[in-house]
């Protein structure tokens, strides 16, 4: 087997380095590639992605390196976006330009990922949860949280009600909806899904849906 000389990790996180996990996970294992005399180097995704400097060390690194560790956190369903942009243009044309790979003509709102502009989310999510997490911190926040997917069950409870449902069928569908995916992956963390599904079942119009039932 071939001794690797040279490896790199690319760190996928968006957090910052002192409280990312996958750069824990990720320095861990660069140690011991280093006690085998592997040089080792990493490269943190969301910061290459800020400067055109920041891309032309990050490609310069990745075909320099004989091993290319990728450590990031796995959401529910994706990557994290940024780790995806990176894949996508290194798999493609590999200059690690992101904008000519966002198609932003016909997807503006890719404008976020553009080289020089900070990533980041909406503050919307932080603002609802502040009240609970100055009381009680992140557990003051996760309790919201909770809150607002029991909320979206009685919405849903509503809306199956004003379209003719019935009332055994609302109780099934509300337990169904509380103990699977997604509300009870959402609703034990901070994440804006969960509000944002609330404000959609609330402001939808249900009016042009209707189950006629047979009569008994």
């Amino acid at each position: 087997m071939r001794h690797i000389e040279q490896a790199l990790l690319m760190l996928g996180s968006p957090r910052a380095l002192a409280k990312s996990n996958s750069q824990s996970l990720g320095s861990y294992l660069l140690s011991l590639l280093e006690e085998k005399g592997v040089k080792t180097s990493f490269v943190h995704i969301n910061r290459a992605l800020r400067t055109q400097d920041g891309l032309t060390m990050l490609l310069e690194s990745f075909d320099q390196a004989e091993l290319v560790v990728l450590c990031c956190p796995l959401y529910v369903d994706s990557l994290p976006a940024s780790v995806i942009r990176v894949m996508e243009s290194l798999a493609g044309d590999r200059d690690l330009d992101i904008a000519d790979d966002l198609d932003l003509e016909h997807h503006p709102q890719n404008q976020l990922y553009a080289t020089g502009r900070p990533l980041f989310h909406s503050p919307a999510l932080g603002i609802l949860l502040l009240p609970g997490y100055v009381i009680a911190g992140r557990a003051g926040a996760l309790a919201l949280l909770a809150l607002m997917g029991a909320a979206m069950a009685a919405l849903v409870a509503r809306r199956s009600r004003d379209i003719g449902l019935r009332e055994p069928s609302v109780g099934v569908l509300v337990m169904a909806l509380a103990m699977t995916y997604p509300v009870a992956v959402f609703s034990t963390q901070i994440w804006p899904e969960l509000p944002g599904a609330c404000e959609s079942w609330r402001t939808d119009d249900w009016s042009e849906f209707s189950i006629k039932l047979p009569e008994k």
